[in-house]
């Protein structure tokens, strides 16, 4: 129903934006990375959720199949917590949604993203969403000046989501990729959401 000057507008988001800044802030501080396992998907969740949701994980814990946002609470929960609130929080959060695994089996599924974390929060004094959505920012101020302010498209950012006018939803996603290529050397995963 959104409209930029009476024209339909269409969005492309960042796919597990969170999940891709968290590679690129560990490239940039040359503290890891994570594109051969997580990053290596093209939405990095099913990564996590081919694990979790395999028969061996399920029969083992008597657990459920797990779904995306339901994972993106568990993640986030680990990215966001400070190193030594991390298993509490976690475990917390299992808890809640009640499911049977905790924090110490997450680490044994998952420890190339639980090295990554690790390594991140020792290579700076700042917390994990400070320097991810630094990261995010850097690329949407990026994305904004070059489509803005050069190309004069309108563009109105939202979170890791870039709005615009329909006719003009092409040059939009050729700005973006263009912007990651020159930032980070590779292009970031997104997708049309309408």
């Amino acid at each position: 129903m959104m409209t930029i000057n009476g024209e339909k507008t269409s969005e492309r988001d960042l796919s597990a934006a969170t999940i891709q800044f968290l590679g690129i802030a560990l490239k940039a501080r040359s503290a890891g990375s994570i594109d051969d396992n997580i990053l290596s998907y093209e939405d990095p969740y099913q990564y996590f959720l081919s694990v979790l949701n395999s028969e061996k994980i399920l029969g083992a814990y008597d657990e459920r199949k797990l779904d995306r946002e339901a994972l993106k609470k568990i993640i986030y929960t680990a990215i966001y917590s400070t190193e030594n609130k991390q298993e509490t929080n976690v475990n917390y959060k299992l808890r809640l949604m009640r499911r049977t695994y905790k924090h110490k089996d997450f680490v044994s599924f998952f420890p190339e993203f639980f090295d990554a974390l690790a390594s991140l929060r020792s290579s700076t004094n700042l917390p994990l969403h400070t320097i991810i959505y630094k990261e995010e920012s850097d690329y949407a101020h990026e994305v904004l000046r070059k489509g803005c302010l050069e190309e004069k498209l309108p563009i109105l950012p939202l979170h890791d989501s870039f709005i615009t006018t329909v006719s003009n939803f092409e040059s939009m996603t050729a700005i973006m990729d263009k912007t990651a290529l020159r930032l980070y050397g590779k292009l970031l995963s997104h997708k049309k959401k309408y």
